[in-house]
């Protein structure tokens, strides 16, 4: 336990409302940080290693290996996943077991379930890249701020009707999200291979400016205006200061923890194949 950040927060909870204080939950700063490692800087990754894995195997073989080793297990768990969960519950507690768990289980699938939500968007976004990568390739690196810009607006926007949460249920993919999806993998396919460096010292100061800002505007506005915002509701989206404020957080620290990664693993010998730059990864590539 990490009790130097219980005692800031255990400290704010008299001078802060309790919508406020929550930001110094170390539990919610944890949540946070590995939601923001997943929607912007998963999909960042996975369009960079997509493209190289796409250069080095051609368009078919490149299809063929992503069907197989990401539609099977889609596959697998997604109809087989919730039966075994539910078999296992009952063989514990000594109840019948039988095929109506499948059937019963099967009569109610609606779609893609569980943690393997991901895997079917990212085949769809290979398939998509497969078909026209030079789409990709010429994306040009000065867009960076268009791109972004965009994808803050249109999932500002889209969670007026899709709040956080707000799942599609094939897919049971969250709208909200999937402007950042769509920005991050384009962005990480249209890097070179190895990366130049994702952006200058001058854009970089611009994200990490833009991000501190969108932090400052997110504390004040739950600490002056306790009433009118909360971290319960405001967050998940609508017209209000406090979404467009987490909207433009959430894309700055996706963009900057993905490019930060793929800096760390091109400069460190130790992860990067005893100094062969990317060699311990490309070794690694599915």
């Amino acid at each position: 336990r990490d009790w130097s950040v219980t005692g800031v927060q255990t400290c704010a909870l008299p001078i802060f409302p309790v919508s406020y204080s929550g930001l110094f939950s170390p539990s919610y700063s944890l949540r946070r940080t590995k939601s923001e490692l997943f929607h912007g800087s998963i999909p960042f990754l996975s369009g960079y290693f997509s493209s190289m894995a796409l250069e080095r195997k051609g368009a078919w073989i490149f299809l063929r290996t992503k069907y197989i080793k990401l539609g099977l297990p889609l596959i697998v768990y997604t109809l087989l996943g919730g039966p075994a969960q539910i078999a296992l519950t009952r063989f514990h507690a000594h109840e019948p077991l039988g095929r109506e768990i499948l059937l019963d289980y099967w009569e109610i699938l609606r779609g893609v379930v569980g943690p393997v939500w991901y895997t079917a968007v990212l085949l769809i976004f290979n398939t998509i890249y497969s078909l026209v990568p030079s789409k990709f390739a010429s994306f040009p690196q000065g867009s960076l701020f268009p791109n972004l810009l965009i994808a803050i607006i249109a999932s500002y926007m889209i969670r007026f009707l899709y709040p956080i949460g707000t799942a599609f249920k094939p897919l049971s993919l969250q709208p909200g999200y999937l402007p950042q999806y769509i920005a991050s993998y384009i962005l990480g396919a249209s890097l070179s291979s190895p990366p130049a460096p994702p952006f200058s010292k001058t854009t970089r100061n611009i994200l990490i400016t833009a991000n501190i800002l969108s932090t400052a505007a997110e504390l004040g506005l739950l600490y002056y205006y306790p009433d009118s915002y909360t971290m319960s509701s405001s967050f998940r989206g609508g017209p209000n200061l406090l979404a467009l404020s987490y909207a433009i957080w959430n894309e700055t620290t996706g963009y900057l923890l993905g490019t930060s990664i793929l800096r760390l693993f091109s400069t460190s010998r130790f992860l990067n194949g005893g100094g062969k730059p990317w060699g311990g990864i490309r070794m690694r590539l599915f």
